[in-house]
């Protein structure tokens, strides 16, 4: 007899998914749908239910994907999902209408969106060593810290940032960056609190 969870994946595909893609992207996708829906209330596709549907089929083993990054891992696109196939090292990304019920699309990542997940992270890092430099020192981080913080990414800063501890800012990054051979520009900000042991946050530039 199979499984619960095989007959309810089966019955996706079956039913939900067309027999034309069946993708384990689009299944996922379709499934976190069904999650999302099918909650009391029902609410819009959010991280827990992808995290939820990758971790369910990756369970059974139905192909082999890993989770690049998550509903809200890039600010600028919020409502995309890329996962990764380990087999051809193909990025497919999933576009999740802000919609309660609307069905997911799968389509090609777009170069700013892998891009820009990567700058973040470099940003991210910066920001927390820039952190955590000015609180072993017992003060707020300035500009000064987060210039000197950036020792490995080395993200160029315009402008260099100069605001005094206590007083918080945001710090733009730029860089270039090159994406499957295409190179693309890329720009991201950075809020840096006003408080010892604070956390950075990415914003809207």
């Amino acid at each position: 007899m199979a499984s619960a969870a095989a007959i309810v994946l089966l019955g996706i595909s079956g039913g939900s998914v067309e027999a034309s893609s069946p993708s384990f992207a689009l299944k996922m996708a379709m499934y976190a749908v069904a999650t999302a829906t099918h909650d009391q209330p029902a609410h819009v596709v959010n991280a827990a239910d992808v995290s939820n549907a990758f971790d369910t089929f990756s369970s059974l083993k139905t192909d082999q994907f890993s989770l690049v990054f998550n509903l809200g891992g890039v600010l600028e696109f919020p409502r995309l999902v890329d996962l990764i196939s380990s087999i051809t090292y193909k990025s497919t990304c999933i576009d999740f209408p802000d919609k309660i019920g609307a069905r997911p699309t799968i389509a090609p990542c777009p170069l700013q969106a892998i891009g820009m997940f990567n700058v973040e992270g470099n940003a991210l890092i910066i920001g927390r060593n820039a952190i955590a430099i000015a609180a072993s020192h017992g003060k707020a981080v300035s500009g000064a810290d987060v210039v000197a913080a950036d020792v490995g990414p080395h993200l160029r800063m315009e402008p260099v940032p100069t605001f005094a501890a206590g007083q918080g800012g945001v710090v733009k990054f730029v860089t270039k960056e090159q994406i499957n051979q295409t190179p693309i520009s890329l720009s991201l900000c950075l809020e840096f609190p006003q408080t010892a042991y604070g956390i950075s946050r990415l914003v809207a530039c």
